[in-house]
């Protein structure tokens, strides 16, 4: 009974310490799992203080808005102040502030900002109208001269105040007078220097058909109500406004763009922030390339980083959607854009470039010498043989080689005497105005050139229908040796026949075909005259024979010039199979291959001779804007660029288009126009220039 009550009582007691020990391993458990999930939490939260830590404070919208109304209302206290050149500092900041900013505001606040620091920089010109004492400011009309025996204009009536707001001013336009810019001028060529642009707000309205060069650092640009125009501007302190544009090219480099209601414009821009366009179509975008002395001076009391642009990068309030590109914008492509074959100069090249189109010119005016010659050489070869031409033949060609030789010596002498006075500033200022019409007719010549020597590769048409009826009808005049007036032409085809070793017009046959025998010497008591007069309808002798200039010398055979074609006539002759001992060429073909072997030879001349006076043309020009660009006039050593065309070819060719449209319409009265200025209050065009 001991045992069993021991051995129950020993299970009793392991029965705990199995309980006991179950319950410790159930503890560990627990335990691990929360220090795991308490490391996990704790890398999650490293994560999270690690990208936290990456996020610039700046770059953050909230960031961007807290500083957008404080710096306003720095700004706004500021101007309230009279502390305008704090302001305008803080504005310039702010402006900056935004430009950075862009990259990761949505585009909702980045117009929001837009149009804040616009009403700013409005506000701060407004302000600086009303602190500083008024300029004297007026516009000077260009006022048109009165046609002989029309009615005199009525009297102007006082201009308007200028400073008061116009409701129709573009978004971020102040409502005072400008400090500066052109209004109204139509077909003029307009420029502002460094010392009237720096740091000035510019008003460019209403102009047409206008080139503008803005050679300088102003602080805001407008552009409102063009129309054809080209605008070229320096860089831009802050913001550049377009507006109601069309058909104008612009190039600008700014830190924000700003383009509402424009249409079919190009664009050459440099900006640090995105262009925004607004109500606009077929706005067009390049990178900006203008360039000018002083240029890099410029960019630097700009503040612009000229080595950010972000051209490419264009809002269009228009089109929300993402996954589609705007219709309303588009780059343009690199073979359109502007400035083609643009160089630097210094003084060294210019003047080596001035010496080398001198003397180039002297080879051109020899060259013109030569085509006059070749012209003269060829018209006396076309009057030796005119008898065998048709009178509808031309002497087109040599009378262009002569006119073209003439031009070319006269062209090209002026163009040296140009080059010649281009190294003494004094001489060549004479000579400045003349350059531009210049090198227009030297294009037109050039085209010329290049037209005249097509036409001798191209001649060879007309000229062969005039050598064949020309040979026929001296061919029915060969017998003519008794008529005045023909009794020449006998000669005339022999000496043909001998010296271009040719018979007939198309072969000896022709001669079958006609009565080459004068009647004179004919016997018509002959029977078998008799029967060949009757065998044809026409009532003419003819023969199987030809003259005697068909006979071939070389041919060891004595000449057989009749019964050609009777074997029976001749010992040991068979016309079909022996060869003749007759020319068996037309003379058609032999003067067809002369001439145009002739003019072929003369057209790769005059190739030479074009490409040459292309050259000479693409000199000059460079030479001409290498001395139109140069900064400082009184300053010989300093550089300058020069291009061959300061637009892109299809720019060009529009502007070239609308000046010849212009000429076309220069002596014609536009009633339209007239009647439209005198509704006006018989207002002209005035252009506003710095006051």
């Amino acid at each position: 009974m001991a045992a069993p009550a021991e051995a129950a009582a020993a299970a009793a007691l392991s029965q705990p310490e199995a309980a006991a020990g179950s319950a410790a391993s159930a503890v560990v458990l627990p335990e691990r799992l929360q220090r795991r999930e308490a490391e996990r939490q704790q890398g999650v939260e490293r994560q999270r203080q690690k990208k936290e830590a990456q996020v610039v404070k700046e770059e953050q919208s909230e960031f961007f808005l807290a500083a957008l109304a404080r710096e306003r209302e720095a700004v706004e206290a500021l101007l309230a102040a009279g502390a305008l050149e704090e302001a305008a500092a803080r504005l310039q900041a702010l402006q900056k502030l935004l430009t950075d900013s862009v990259r990761f505001l949505a585009p909702y606040e980045v117009r929001q900002g837009q149009e804040a620091v616009a009403r700013l920089q409005g506000e701060l010109v407004a302000r600086r109208e009303q602190l500083q004492p008024k300029k004297k400011f007026a516009f000077r009309a260009l006022k048109k001269e009165a046609a002989p025996g029309s009615a005199p204009r009525p009297a102007e009536p006082a201009p308007p105040d200028l400073a008061a707001p116009d409701p129709d001013l573009a978004e971020g336009e102040s409502g005072g007078p400008p400090l500066c810019g052109f209004s109204g001028a139509r077909d003029e060529e307009l420029e502002l220097g460094a010392a009237e642009l720096l740091q000035r707000d510019v008003l460019l309205s209403e102009l047409r058909g206008c080139r503008v060069r803005l050679r300088g650092n102003p602080n805001t640009l407008r552009v409102r109500d063009c129309s054809g125009c080209t605008v070229l501007c320096g860089p831009v302190s802050t913001s550049v406004l377009v507006d109601g544009c069309s058909d104008c090219l612009l190039a600008m480099a700014c830190q924000q763009l700003r383009t509402h209601r424009t249409h079919d414009c190009r664009v050459y821009v440099q900006v640090t922030s995105r262009a925004v366009i607004e109500a606009c179509s077929d706005v067009s975008f390049a990178p900006y390339s203008w360039s000018y002395p002083g240029i890099e001076r410029d960019f630097e009391s700009s503040g612009l980083d000229r080595n950010r642009n972000n051209w490419n990068l264009v809002d269009d309030f228009d089109w929300l959607a993402t996954d589609k590109p705007s219709p309303n914008w588009s780059l343009i492509p690199e073979q359109e854009r502007m400035a083609l074959l643009k160089v630097k100069f210094n003084q060294k090249k210019r003047v080596k470039l001035a010496q080398g189109l001198w003397l180039m010119n002297w080879f051109s005016v020899f060259a013109g010498i030569l085509v006059f010659s070749m012209g003269l050489f060829l018209k006396i070869e076309l009057r030796k043989r005119s008898e065998v031409m048709d009178n509808s033949e031309s002497h087109f060609v040599p009378n262009s080689l002569i006119l073209m030789g003439i031009l070319s010596c006269a062209f090209n002498g002026f163009a040296g005497k140009i080059c010649y006075d281009s190294l003494d500033p004094a001489k060549f200022a004479k000579w400045k105005p003349l350059l531009k019409p210049y090198l227009a007719l030297c294009c037109v010549f050039n085209m010329l050139i290049f037209f005249v020597a097509l036409i001798c590769f191209l001649m060879r048409g007309s000229l062969e229908s005039t050598l064949a009826q020309g040979l026929k009808n001296g061919m029915k005049f060969y017998r003519d040796t008794d008529t005045p007036g023909r009794c020449f032409m006998k000669k005339t085809i022999d000496m043909l026949q001998i010296e271009f070793k040719c018979c007939g017009n198309n072969g000896y046959k022709d001669w079958f075909e006609i009565q080459w025998i004068s009647n004179r010497y004919l016997d018509f008591s002959s029977k078998e005259v008799k029967d060949r007069i009757k065998s044809n309808v026409d009532g003419r002798y003819l023969v199987d024979g030809v003259p005697f200039s068909c006979c071939n010398p070389s041919s060891p055979r004595p000449c057989i010039q009749y019964q050609v074609t009777n074997n029976s006539a001749h010992y040991s002759y068979d016309y079909q199979t022996e060869e003749l001992n007759l020319w068996r060429r037309g003379c058609r073909e032999a003067l067809l291959n002369y001439y145009s072997g002739m003019m072929s030879s003369m057209g790769a001349v005059i190739l030479l001779v074009w490409l040459f006076e292309m050259s000479v043309m693409v000199g000059l020009r460079l030479l001409h804007t290498s001395l139109e660009s140069i900064a400082n006039p009184e300053d010989p050593e300093c550089e300058s660029e020069g291009w061959v065309l300061e637009n892109s070819l299809k720019d060009t060719f529009k502007s070239a288009l609308e000046n010849l449209k212009k000429l076309g319409k220069f002596n014609q009265v536009e009633a339209g126009a007239e009647g439209a200025e005198g509704e006006e209050g018989g207002k002209t065009p005035a252009i506003t220039t710095v006051s």
